[in-house]
C-alpha cells in the first residue's frame, strides 16, 4: 500500500477517509525502506532497549523482516543487557539512558491500554501469574498500578459529580510509602478530571 488515504475525523460516530495529500500537505513521500527504518528508530526511541522480536511483535511483522530492517540501521545501534537478556538501543539515546535517575519508589497509575504494557513481546513488566488480571479477554488491557516499572496491582475508578472514587487492587500487600504514593497519583487524576473530592481505597490483596 502507498498510503494514498488515511483516517479523517469521525462524523456521526462513523469513520471517514481522506486523501493523505489533502490531510498532510507537507508530508514527504519516501521509499518503503526509508519508512521501515524511520518506524524502527521511532519505536526504539519510545520503547528501547528492545530486541528485533519485540519490534516484530509490536508491528505484527515477521521476525525475519524485523531483523532485515535492524541490519540496515545496525551502525546506529548499541548493544545493552536488560536483566540478562540482550537488547539494543539507538546510540543517540544511550547516554541519556545511562544518566537517567528515577525517584524510588516510582509509583504510577497507568490507564487502560497503556503503551508501556504493549511495547515488548515478553511483557515482563507484568509477572506471568498476573497476566490474566491485566491482559483480559477480547484484547482489553486493564489499568495497572506500576511500582518501579513493575505491575503491582490493578485499579478502577468512577466519577460521580465532583467525586472521584478510585480503588486499587494490589497483587500483594502495599507498604505505607507505596500506599501514600498511590494516593498522590489518585489526587493528580482527580485534578485532571476536575474532581475536588477523592474517595481512595486499597482493597485487600488475594489470599
Amino acid at each position: 500500500p502507498r498510503g494514498a488515504i488515511c483516517y479523517g475525523d469521525d462524523r456521526g460516530g462513523e469513520p471517514t477517509f481522506v486523501r493523505a495529500a489533502a490531510w498532510l500537505p507537507d508530508a514527504v513521500d519516501c521509499s518503503v525502506e526509508e519508512a521501515e527504518e524511520a518506524l524502527l528508530r521511532s519505536y526504539l526511541h519510545s520503547y528501547g532497549p528492545a530486541a528485533p522480536a519485540d519490534f516484530a511483535a509490536w508491528t505484527g511483522m515477521r521476525k525475519a523482516d524485523a531483523e532485515a530492517i535492524r541490519l540496515r540501521i545496525a551502525p546506529e545501534l548499541r548493544p545493552v543487557d536488560v536483566e540478562g537478556s540482550p537488547a539494543e538501543l539507538l546510540a543517540c539515546d544511550l547516554e541519556a539512558l545511562l544518566g537517567a535517575e528515577l525517584p524510588r519508589p516510582s509509583v504510577r497509575l497507568l490507564p487502560y491500554f497503556d503503551t508501556f504494557l504493549l511495547g515488548h513481546a515478553e511483557r515482563t513488566a507484568v509477572a506471568r501469574e498476573h497476566h490474566p488480571a491485566v491482559y483480559r479477554k477480547q484484547g482489553w488491557i486493564f489499568p495497572v498500578l506500576l511500582v518501579d516499572g513493575r505491575a503491582a496491582g490493578t485499579w478502577s475508578h468512577a466519577v460521580k459529580g465532583k467525586l472521584l472514587r478510585l480503588r486499587v487492587a494490589p497483587f500483594a500487600a502495599l507498604s505505607r510509602t507505596l500506599t501514600r504514593a498511590a494516593e498522590r497519583e489518585a489526587g493528580a487524576l482527580a485534578r485532571f478530571l476536575d474532581c475536588p473530592e477523592v474517595d481512595f481505597a486499597i482493597e485487600s490483596p488475594p489470599g
